[in-house]
């Protein structure tokens, strides 16, 4: 007799961005795992030879684990990131099960001026022009078949008349 183990899965990551200021970071990162029902398990910072650096420990539910991952991206310029599931016995309901993401924040070296992130991207800001652009254009477009395709059989119907009337009447 065989036995089966259901197993279920459960997705870990470590990233590790340069990001300008590392404290701030590592405040966002915290807040981002609560927006998502998840939490700040341990959390340490020490002083390298660039700064600051801080490593966080974040637990968050497994559903929303690609969205955390995704907004930890954008805190930074990514290094290095790795990702992989761990396999266990399925638990019952009432235990919970959690998705672990391991980010360490260094400090970005710049010659320039560090400005505050205030969330501001020229990139995506173009990108959503672009998207809207498109979706008023598309508009035109889609008015412009819709009135050929309805219209237009009655409006050649008519300019045929016309012209068999006015040569008729020559």
């Amino acid at each position: 007799m065989v036995f089966v183990i259901p197993l279920s899965a459960t997705c870990h990551a470590d990233i590790k961005p340069r990001v300008y200021r590392p404290a701030v970071a590592a405040d966002r990162a915290e807040n981002l795992a609560a927006k998502y029902g998840g939490y700040l398990a341990s959390s340490h910072h020490w002083e390298g030879q660039d700064g600051e650096i801080y490593t966080l420990e974040l637990v968050v539910p497994p559903v929303y684990f690609e969205d955390l991952r995704a907004d930890l991206l954008e805190l930074g310029d990514l290094q290095r990131e790795t990702i992989w599931e761990d396999w266990q016995p399925y638990r019952a309901s009432h235990q919970r099960v959690y998705s672990r993401i391991t980010l360490i924040l260094e400090p970005a070296i710049s010659l320039r001026v560090d400005f505050p992130r205030s969330g501001w991207n020229p990139a995506r800001t173009l990108q959503k022009a672009t998207q809207v652009f498109f979706a008023i254009f598309g508009f035109l477009v889609d008015v412009l078949i819709w009135v050929v395709v309805v219209a237009g059989p009655f409006v050649l119907l008519g300019w045929g008349l016309y012209a068999l009337v006015r040569r008729r009447r020559k």
